[in-house]
């Protein structure tokens, strides 16, 4: 089972104003979303001094000089504000921080540059990733440090991805899937091979090997293949293999993808699975101008999208066994 981030403060706010902006129905406060970062300097110390503290530019940093962090500075200084309040004031102190103190960006300060520049990709806000990279390479050399004294690289990862609102380990497989996409191979493998060694997900980043291997050579691209199919069979992973197969339906040894296809059907467990499963074989038999082959999956389709068929599926459905007749025929 996967181990359960626990999100620092700022992660949490910025994970609650994310799923926000995507679902504004959601139950939030105000202030748990809003956008400091417009705001200027004197709005920002407005807020403060509505909730009772009276701080300009020369008093925060004043005060802020005994401390390492913005963190440190609420948990000091405003706990009596009450729990409340207290978060609200540490918001805004970290934005004061970000911007008044950027020799002092410590962790946090880092993190969380780099999730709302990952926030501003997701989004296609960006005329250029080049603060992207540089924040990617800063982060694979703060990993790297800590592994050369003594850190464990998966736990450290992990974390890690705590003071971030995005997945990290999903943006760095998705962003990776993009630079090969762009025809950035060569990047695409500097990142996969720099963060292997911490993300969970080796399996998916495997995958990505394959994508930029089959540019270059079908038959190591065929053999990463062999070897992550192999693999899945110890520890399956469903979505995963669905998106190998979806990949091979324009690319790889067409016995490959049968054999992949028969492994992936034993895992298939209700009707959305098993139709995307078929619709995925229906493109490969039709790449192929295999029509008996196409026509067959087609009849099995329609089976399914027929009224009637409840979303679980019981190992005795006839559709199984006459798929996998299909598949190995």
């Amino acid at each position: 089972m996967e181990k359960q981030i626990s999100l620092e403060p700022k992660a949490f706010y910025n994970l609650l104003k994310y799923n926000f902006l995507k679902n504004p129905r959601l139950s939030v406060e105000a202030w748990q979303v809003e956008d400091l970062r417009p705001l200027a300097l004197e709005k920002l110390f407005e807020k403060l001094k509505a909730m009772g503290l009276d701080l300009d530019k020369a008093r925060f940093l004043e005060l802020a000089e005994n401390y390492e962090a913005p963190e440190d500075l609420a948990a000091e200084e405003f706990q009596r504000f009450g729990e409340e309040q207290t978060e609200k004031i540490y918001l805004i102190c970290f934005e004061l921080w970000r911007r008044l103190l950027p020799e002092k960006a410590g962790l946090s300060l880092f993190c969380d540059e780099m999730d709302h520049l990952i926030h501003l990709y997701s989004l296609g806000a960006m005329d250029s990733d080049e603060n992207l990279q540089d924040a990617l390479a800063a982060l694979l050399d703060i990993l790297e440090k800590q592994v050369d004294q003594g850190a464990v690289p998966k736990e450290l990862f992990h974390s890690l991805s705590g003071h971030f609102g995005h997945n990290l380990e999903l943006f760095l497989y998705d962003y990776v899937f993009d630079q090969i996409e762009a025809s950035n191979e060569l990047y695409a493998e500097e990142l996969i091979e720099g963060f292997y060694p911490f993300v969970t997900i080796e399996r998916w980043f495997d995958f990505l090997r394959v994508k930029i291997a089959i540019k270059k050579d079908a038959a190591e691209a065929n053999s990463i293949l062999k070897n992550l199919i192999r693999e899945l069979k110890e520890s399956p992973v469903l979505d995963l293999q669905m998106e190998i197969l979806l990949f091979m339906v324009e690319e790889g040894d067409p016995e490959l993808f049968l054999h992949l296809a028969k492994q992936t059907l034993a895992l298939v467990r209700n009707e959305t699975d098993l139709t995307e499963l078929m619709e995925i074989a229906l493109d490969y038999y039709r790449r192929l101008d295999l029509e008996k082959k196409e026509q067959l999956v087609q009849a099995l389709l329609a089976r399914s999208k027929a009224g009637g068929i409840t979303e679980e599926i019981g190992k005795g459905d006839q559709r199984l066994g006459a798929f996998e007749n299909i598949l190995s025929g």
